[in-house]
């Protein structure tokens, strides 16, 4: 439920606040960033008894699907990158993007999804572990569900004809995908959420990535319904 809920906020050109008489004014002010994290672009109409007037809810005209579907908080975090220094001091709603080459260890990345800090609100990105090189996993994290599947195959674990063909599309990639042991195999992960602690996070993740990979190796990672299985 909390997955849909915050996927339909994701993808909202304007949102409703209902009922805000019943929270405090920090604590709605706090809502409203979090919101303005999972989605830059919506607007909110805040209102007590449902009481709104319909000219500011039907037709808008602010629903854009190519921009909405591009404007999520995590996507822009993994694009652009930027800071939420006065959001975090008002609030402590904060953001943060964390990049590595260096594979994951399966085993230690369950941990990690399993134990993670209640401060995180939301989470999205991509990685790869270090039994499967030929393809990385997407993940998504709506408070303490995670879900993961299979992403794309790697260019660098592609057949050298299919690798071939690849480049000659984009040649602009060529010299990128080779100049790093692992090839184009990355880890992209945002983390969105109040006071989180991003030194932590950071160190964490670091302290679970191995130098090389395992083809034999068989760990356990959670499925989409968020329960761990072999992959």
């Amino acid at each position: 439920m909390g997955e849909v809920l915050v996927e339909q906020i994701e993808f909202c050109d304007l949102l409703v606040l209902n009922k805000i008489d019943k929270v405090p004014g920090d604590v709605l002010e706090e809502v409203e960033e979090v919101i303005n994290e999972l989605q830059p672009r919506a607007k909110m109409v805040k209102t007590t008894y449902s009481d709104v007037n319909p000219e500011k809810v039907l037709d808008t005209g602010l629903f854009d699907f190519q921009e909405i579907s591009q404007s999520a908080g995590w996507k822009r975090e993994l694009l652009e990158g930027h800071s939420h220094a006065d959001a975090k001091d008002a609030h402590g709603v904060n953001s943060f993007v964390y990049e590595s080459r260096k594979p994951f260890d399966p085993k230690e990345l369950r941990d990690f999804f399993e134990n993670l800090s209640n401060d995180v609100v939301r989470a999205k990105g991509f990685f790869w572990v270090s039994t499967r090189k030929d393809f990385g996993y997407e993940f998504a994290v709506t408070g303490p569900t995670t879900q993961v599947m299979k992403s794309q195959i790697w260019v660098d674990a592609l057949p050298e004809q299919q690798k071939k063909q690849f480049f000659e599309q984009r040649p602009d990639l060529k010299e990128e995908v080779e100049k790093h042991s692992f090839g184009d195999r990355e880890n992209r992960m945002v983390f969105i959420g109040t006071n989180l602690n991003q030194e932590q996070i950071t160190s964490e993740l670091e302290s679970i990535q191995v130098e090389e990979t395992s083809e034999t190796e068989e760990e356990l990672l959670p499925d989409e319904r968020g329960e761990w299985t072999e992959i």
